[in-house]
């Protein structure tokens, strides 16, 4: 059931909005998707779009690989894991090379409405910080986003701890109550919410399966322009 709140409300008492990437920022779940499903591929593995929205969207890569690699009956270990990684962000990058970073529009308007008003914002993305950075200049969104923290970075544990979030709220300096997190996938909004972090769920195709928490505020791009 969706969660009922005023929108305008909740941004009119927050200090900062918290944005995830991949899927929020940036429509790059597509490129993931092939990027993965090519890569197995190479390594003798077959996967399909159902199984990849079931266990590897939003998911730390090992467990993803050590699973998928163990339901195929598979040997799998840590040099496997890097073998397939490497060659998925190498066709990753291939793909945006080629056929460009896409721009999820209606997010980039409301990050530059938030930004106009004063909003203080943060990235908080699980992926390497070289790849947020690539995308988000590929975008021309990077400089909307002073304070970025990313999987890797501090010895941080990947979603859905609350690791990432903890820190974004910590180096902007407000109290978690007093942000908004905007997230697209079950695991990232786990991430938010653990971190005391109000968390609108705006899901996307590889992700609208998914049965997010009581706790999220389930909406869409939408709605929240309207309440800014």
């Amino acid at each position: 059931m969706k969660r009922k709140i005023d929108l305008t409300k909740l941004f009119t008492d927050a200090f900062a909005v918290i944005w995830d990437m991949d899927g929020i920022l940036v429509d790059s779940e597509s490129y993931h998707f092939t990027a993965h499903t090519r890569a197995f591929a190479e390594f003798g593995l077959t996967l399909t779009e159902d199984y990849y929205k079931k266990y590897g969207v939003s998911v730390d890569p090992q467990i993803f690989y050590a699973k998928a690699f163990a339901d195929a009956g598979k040997p799998f270990d840590d040099l496997q894991f890097l073998k397939v990684h490497y060659r998925k962000m190498e066709l990753y990058q291939k793909m945006q090379r080629e056929q460009g970073i896409k721009l999820i529009n209606p997010a980039a308007t409301i990050v530059k409405r938030l930004y106009n008003n004063g909003v203080l914002m943060a990235i908080a993305s699980q992926v390497d910080r070289e790849e947020v950075t690539r995308n988000l200049r590929g975008t021309s969104l990077l400089h909307y986003f002073p304070i970025i923290v990313s999987g890797g970075d501090f010895g941080l544990k990947k979603k859905p701890a609350p690791d990432i979030y903890a820190k974004a709220v910590e180096m902007l300096n407000v109290t978690p109550a007093k942000c908004i997190a905007i997230e697209d996938s079950l695991v990232g909004v786990m991430s938010a919410i653990a971190a005391g972090i109000p968390c609108l769920a705006v899901p996307n195709h590889f992700t609208k399966h998914q049965q997010f928490p009581p706790e999220a505020i389930l909406t869409n791009f939408k709605e929240i322009a309207s309440a800014i």
